[in-house]
């Protein structure tokens, strides 16, 4: 992977491109990497970000989850009936309707996301500890800013730029 030209000082408009590239570039070896020693079946992004979703708050509907994810409704509903198959959700009946499903994690699928999560962990780990300690020691301080940048973004919800 080639090193990414530093954006100058103050120059935002070239920041933007250079941390989507680094993210993207970050999440997707990390993914790959974890993925050659993992021994499940792949899952689609789309089908961890909605089980994620489910985890974080049980009993969501459909349609909740389609707004909270801004997918369509029927494309999260072909999601959960595989997700549904492959053991990861279980769907009940919303008392007060009887037409609504609430949804929520199986046990299996809280262990397959912790067991994902320790694998990308132990990864970050090791690949860190093979950085200097001023390099370390700029990714720790960015935590805080990227962690605000999210919420930056989040708060945004598609607002004209």
């Amino acid at each position: 992977m080639s090193a990414l030209p530093s954006p100058s000082p103050g120059a935002a408009g070239r920041l933007g491109p250079s941390l989507y590239r680094t993210v993207r570039d970050l999440r997707r070896v990390l993914r790959r990497s974890v993925r050659r020693s993992w021994p499940l079946a792949p899952m689609a992004p789309a089908e961890g970000e909605l089980l994620r979703l489910v985890d974080e708050r049980p009993g969501v509907g459909v349609r909740e989850a389609a707004a909270a994810l801004r997918l369509a409704p029927n494309t999260v509903s072909s999601s959960v009936g595989r997700l549904v198959h492959a053991g990861l959700i279980a769907r009940d009946r919303d008392p007060s309707d009887a037409r609504a499903v609430r949804m929520r994690t199986t046990a299996a699928a809280r262990r397959r996301m912790a067991r994902w999560q320790d694998r990308n962990a132990e990864l970050l780990d090791a690949a860190l500890g093979r950085l200097d300690a001023s390099e370390r020691a700029a990714i720790e301080a960015s935590l805080p800013a990227l962690a605000r940048l999210a919420e930056v973004i989040e708060a945004m919800d598609g607002a004209s730029l």
